[in-house]
């Protein structure tokens, strides 16, 4: 059950946040003449075929360019049908950078790091906040928090996290918010990689391409997706109330 509440696969007339999933979307009556203003706030063109095209020429055009250099990588190779990443050599560091490191280290103390949280968490007690590891249940989504409830001046245009705050609903969401999440994975040669045409040949990275988009799917649901970047962008729910009902389609629908 409280799987299920945390979805919206159920729901509770009286709750504010495990109302009907519904209920958080702009209403049908309005959403016609907020549509126009939501598209030109996240540069996503109102008909979804427009996106979906300029999305598969976009990757096409990656898949092609991963194909054509990934022979003249030498520390990238496939085994196992999986891409194996030899390790990244670090580039020197320029004379100024080198320069303002030695400038930094000459002002701050050297402290251990134990001491320098306990320091900060007595001005701003945020271990009060904080759950033991072995309980926390990362959601992917909340990444959405730190980019839309952004209370400062700075807008926004990059986000990036670990591997525990990617999965493929986020590119999905970041995508129609008009911002970009770039991150750092860990075990990358494991991902899956999508494919618009299954008619296309690769020669070198055939077998890691082995995901198939489903454009009518996305074209089926795309007035729906909109309404999910409106309410967001206008702000009538915050991102930490939307993205528990928006976890459930990582299972159902990759």
């Amino acid at each position: 059950m409280r799987a299920a509440l945390r979805a919206g696969d159920v729901w509770l007339e009286t709750s504010r946040r495990y109302a009907n999933p519904e209920s958080y979307l702009i209403p049908p009556a309005s959403w016609p003449a907020s549509r126009p203003e939501v598209c030109t706030l996240t540069q996503t063109p109102q008909d979804g075929a427009a996106r979906v095209n300029e999305r598969q020429t976009e990757l096409e055009a990656l898949l092609r360019r991963f194909d054509d250099e990934l022979p003249h990588h030498p520390s990238l190779r496939i085994e196992d049908e999986s891409l194996v990443v030899g390790p990244l050599h670090a580039e020197d560091k320029p004379p100024s950078l080198v320069a303002l490191e030695a400038l930094i280290n000459a002002r701050l103390p050297l402290v251990e790091l134990p001491d320098l949280l306990m320091e900060v968490d007595g001005w701003t007690g945020f271990s009060r906040h904080l759950e033991h590891a072995g309980g926390a249940e990362p959601r992917a989504p909340e990444l959405l928090v730190h980019c839309h409830d952004n209370e400062t001046e700075l807008p926004i245009a990059e986000h990036t996290s670990d591997t525990a705050g990617y999965t493929d609903l986020v590119f999905s969401l970041f995508d129609l918010l008009g911002l970009q999440f770039s991150p750092r994975l860990r075990d990358l040669g494991d991902q899956k990689l999508y494919r618009f045409d299954t008619s296309i040949r690769y020669q070198n990275i055939g077998r890691l391409v082995r995901g198939t988009l489903k454009p009518r799917l996305i074209l089926g649901h795309w007035d729906d997706m909109l309404r999910v970047a409106g309410l967001l962008k206008f702000g009538w729910v915050t991102a930490s109330l939307l993205s528990p009902s928006s976890s459930r389609f990582d299972a159902k629908t990759c």
